[in-house]
């Protein structure tokens, strides 16, 4: 049996890449759709725009969006901030106005491009030293091995660790969102191949261009293999912003992102779709079905969600 909270409207019916959600009906998983809920202002945030415990910008792919590309600038610390930049693939000689001009754009004085040429090189404490000063860093589409060959148990998975550690955010688009998890999709399309990524995201696994090319099978055949785990996918122009100490989740963008929530004792497996503006609590996710909220009755405000954990 199949629980939609509200009727799609063809507006609304999440065509995107051919896929739509009567598609994902088609897999058997409870859909639902919430709706635009009352912005939940975070508990605590430094005067930067900062949030404390740091954040995760998990962008799917396709175009970086100015709105997310703008959000991690204010996340790194707007002005203040101290990006660094880090290619999934082998930059091309000279180019490197060209990886940074899209964040000098948004007005960030101090960004950086730094590529590790080998795990030797990201091990040394001057490739780290960018590192250990940044408020910000952002990995590149690209590939995922390019990424976990070079830096996977090295000294810059740690110096990442630290930037969260100090209110910092730390980002990727496509093959820079996957390499974010402890468990990561490394390649596959029918079954998932799997590696090692950052161990940024230890309770859940990315999936990135999630709408546009069909990923759900592969997400569900993840959390099979990780019934621990939660999936995220994140379509393409659209990024999940994960403040880490609260484990809030918001949407940025122009699609969708998907949380796909295994089976439990007290729940059936079940996949959330949040768009722009939808503000959860992961954890609390986990736990209930918050797009299942009563409907105010007509002419009354509908009823506040606590979603704040304790």
């Amino acid at each position: 049996m199949f629980n939609i909270r509200r009727s799609l409207s063809s507006a609304r019916m999440l065509v995107h890449g051919g896929v739509s959600l009567l598609v994902l009906l088609s897999f058997g998983i409870a859909i639902h759709v919430f709706e635009t809920p009352t912005p939940i202002t975070a508990a605590q945030t430094v005067v930067d725009g900062r949030v404390q415990g740091g954040a995760l910008v998990i962008a799917g792919g396709g175009y970086v969006t100015p709105e997310i590309r703008q959000r991690f600038f204010e996340l790194a610390g707007g002005t203040n901030a101290r990006i660094v930049v880090i290619p999934a693939i082998e930059p091309a000689p000279g180019t490197e106005d060209t990886w940074l001009a899209p964040w000098r754009k948004v007005g960030a004085t101090h960004v950086e491009l730094c590529n590790a040429h080998d795990r030797a090189t990201a091990n040394s404490a001057e490739f780290c030293s960018a590192l250990n000063q940044a408020t910000g860093v952002w990995f590149s589409g690209g590939y995922q091995d390019f990424l976990a060959d070079r830096y996977v148990d090295t000294a810059v998975q740690q110096s990442l660790h630290e930037v969260l550690q100090r209110n910092g955010v730390v980002g990727g688009c496509s093959a820079g969102a996957a390499i974010l998890s402890r468990v990561m999709i490394q390649e596959g399309e029918n079954l998932p191949i799997e590696a090692r990524g950052l161990d940024l995201i230890p309770n859940a696994v990315v999936d990135q261009h999630f709408l546009q090319r069909n990923r759900l099978w592969r997400m569900q055949q993840m959390l099979e293999t990780h019934p621990h785990l939660v999936g995220l996918g994140i379509d393409e122009n659209t990024a999940l912003i994960y403040e880490i100490r609260s484990e809030r989740l918001s949407v940025l963008g122009e699609s969708y992102a998907l949380v796909c929530v295994p089976p439990s004792t007290t729940h059936s497996a079940r996949t959330e779709v949040l768009h722009a503006g939808d503000n959860v609590l992961l954890n609390q996710l986990r736990q209930k079905h918050l797009a299942y909220q009563p409907s105010a009755p007509a002419g009354q405000q509908p009823q506040k969600v606590a979603l704040h954990s304790a």
